[in-house]
């Protein structure tokens, strides 16, 4: 979340600079609302840096709980998949080694070549 933020103010300080560099001029702005008469182009590109700073943060905190709720589904998908397993050895008479979990591996004969 960090980094987006850094990225969204990053670009939000370049919209600003050139709303900055363009601050003498004036535009007439119709829109939805009526018409604004000359406004400032540095008005305009604050209004923009300011949509696109909350348009990015509810975007990145949108994907972040997305993100999170597959990730807590993921790790109980995981934890059944463990149990069965764990059942499976169990029934097949394999023991599990205490560190890792795993069967532990046959050596192979000395006498074979590879």
């Amino acid at each position: 979340m960090k980094d987006i933020l850094i990225v969204l103010l990053v670009i939000a300080v370049l919209i600003l600079v050139l709303g900055a560099v363009n601050q003498d001029q004036k535009v007439d702005f119709g829109y939805l609302f009526g018409t604004w008469r000359g406004v400032s182009v540095l008005e305009l590109l604050a209004i923009g840096a300011g949509v696109t700073v909350v348009a990015g943060l509810g975007a990145a905190s949108y994907a972040r709980t997305r993100m999170l709720g597959d990730r807590r589904k993921l790790e109980k998908e995981l934890e059944q998949v463990y149990g069965r397993l764990r059942e499976a050895e169990a029934r097949l008479g394999v023991p599990a080694t205490a560190e890792t979990g795993a069967a532990p591996l046959a050596a192979a004969p000395a006498g074979e070549g590879h």
